[in-house]
């Protein structure tokens, strides 16, 4: 009687082993996706940005949208790493990206230690078609956390082709967190040191330093 029971224990709980591992493995599949979202940066305010976590192999694409579509990725290949801009025909463009906050280098080989990068597009000229914008932001190391930088670039499409209209900069944060605030035509970055703020607006088809 009692290997009946123990039998028919094992045949019940087998039976339900499918369901429970079906259930496991949905959990396991939803926490993947949920940890899979990119989570918005904190340092890039005031335009519709998506964003790549810091990490040794950075994965960045981006779907713009407004009137044309392109897909913004960010690849590492014998020519460093570069941003490409592919639109709805096929059609590929290496941007024309400046990035001191990101690479190490002029040639975009090596990256910054604890960079992270950024893409989006805000419409700085307010005629409907908002420019894309491609940035980075690195920390120093923890010793020292005023050696951090943030890189914003601006591109406007002209005649089917990404034009970079504008290159802000800014080093030593004395916060130690630099952000870049996005309001109009203008791209402020505070330096947190003695008032000090970096200031662009876009004028003419192009950025200008303010301050």
């Amino acid at each position: 009687m009692a290997d009946e029971i123990l039998t028919a224990e094992f045949v019940n709980g087998w039976r339900r082993a499918p369901r429970i591992l079906a259930i496991a493995l949905s959990i396991i599949a939803g926490a993947a996706v949920a940890n899979a979202k990119p989570s918005l940066p904190s340092y890039i305010i005031g335009a519709a940005v998506s964003y790549s976590s810091s990490q040794e192999f950075p994965k960045l694409s981006y779907q713009y949208q407004a009137q044309r579509r392109f897909s913004i990725n960010l690849h590492q290949g014998n020519a460093g790493w570069i941003f490409i801009a592919s639109d709805e025909t096929g059609n590929e463009q290496v941007l024309d990206v400046k990035l001191p906050a990101g690479f190490a280098d002029d040639y975009a080989f090596d990256l910054r230690p604890r960079v992270s990068f950024f893409v989006g597009k805000h419409d700085f000229d307010f005629d409907g078609i908002p420019e894309l914008i491609i940035g980075a932001r690195s920390l120093g190391p923890k010793s020292n956390p005023a050696d951090n930088s943030i890189s914003v670039n601006a591109f406007a499409l002209r005649a089917n082709e990404w034009v970079r209209v504008g290159n802000m900069y800014g080093n030593i944060f004395a916060t130690g967190d630099p952000k870049a605030f996005i309001v109009g035509n203008r791209i402020k970055m505070p330096r947190g040191l003695r008032g000090i703020v970096l200031e662009w607006a876009y004028e003419s088809g192009s950025f200008v330093i303010i301050r």
